[in-house]
C-alpha cells in the first residue's frame, strides 16, 4: 500500500475467533450476508453486516467449498463428494457423486461458477506434495467430466470477464494457467500465465462474480 493511502480504512475484522483454514468467500445477494468455508474447521460461516455475532454450522466432513443454488440450499464440496446442502430448517446433506475414490490422500479444493451453472473445480494432494490433483467440471445434472490433471495443489478457478479464458492456480507451483475456453464448453491446453518467484509467495484464489446455479 502507498504512503499515506487511506485504502486500509476499508479493511475490518469481521471474525475475530479466525479459522483453521478460511477460504471460499461467497456474497450472497439475495441475502446480503457474506458465508465462507473453514476447510480443516469443518465449518461453515455467515456474517451479517451490522450484526456482531457470526452464525456457525459444523459438518461432518471437511467442508471445501459451496456455492449458492438459485432456489434454496447449496451446493456444497466435501472432502470427497460434492452434494446439495440446506442449513434450514436444519442442517442436512445430500450427497449426489463422488470424487476420486481410487485417491484417499487427495481432497477437493476450490470452486466457481460460470455464468452456464457450470461449477469448476479442482481437487488437491492432502500432504501438498504428489501432482495428484485434478481440474474438474461439474454440470446441472451433476456428471463430471475430469479435464486437466497433473496439481499439487489445484486452486483458484475463474473465468475472464468476456468468458474467452479460464484462469486456475497450482498453489504449490507458484504459477496461474490460462485456458481458451471452446463455444462448446471445452477448454484448450492449459498455457503458464503468470509465473511467481519464491520471494513474490504463493498463488491462492481469484475473484469472480456468482451467477447462481440452476442445481
Amino acid at each position: 500500500m502507498a504512503a499515506g493511502s487511506d485504502m486500509g480504512a476499508a479493511v475490518r475484522l469481521c471474525d475475530p475467533a479466525g479459522a483453521l483454514l478460511g477460504e471460499g468467500p461467497v456474497w450472497h445477494v439475495h441475502e446480503q450476508v457474506l458465508y465462507w468455508v473453514d476447510i480443516k474447521g469443518r465449518r461453515l460461516n455467515r456474517y451479517t453486516p451490522g450484526e456482531e455475532a457470526v452464525r456457525r454450522w459444523v459438518l461432518h466432513d471437511r467442508l471445501a467449498w459451496v456455492l449458492p443454488r438459485r432456489s434454496n440450499g447449496w451446493i456444497a464440496g466435501l472432502s470427497g463428494e460434492i452434494g446439495i446442502l440446506q442449513l434450514e430448517p436444519q442442517l442436512f446433506f445430500t450427497s449426489r457423486v463422488r470424487i476420486e475414490p481410487e485417491l484417499p490422500g487427495n481432497r477437493l479444493n476450490d470452486a466457481k461458477t460460470d455464468a452456464n451453472g457450470t461449477i469448476w473445480f479442482g481437487t488437491m494432494d492432502d500432504g501438498e506434495i504428489a501432482p495428484s490433483g485434478s481440474l474438474y467440471r461439474l454440470l446441472p445434472d451433476f456428471s463430471v467430466e475430469r479435464v486437466d490433471t497433473g496439481y499439487t495443489v489445484a486452486n483458484g478457478p475463474a473465468i475472464a470477464p468476456d468468458g474467452r479464458y479460464l484462469y486456475h492456480t497450482d498453489s504449490a507451483a507458484r504459477t496461474i494457467y490460462r485456458h481458451v475456453r471452446h463455444a462448446d464448453g471445452t477448454l484448450g491446453a492449459r498455457q503458464p500465465f503468470i509465473r511467481f518467484a519464491q520471494a513474490d509467495g504463493f498463488p491462492d484464489g481469484r475473484y469472480i462474480r456468482w451467477h447462481g446455479l440452476s442445481y
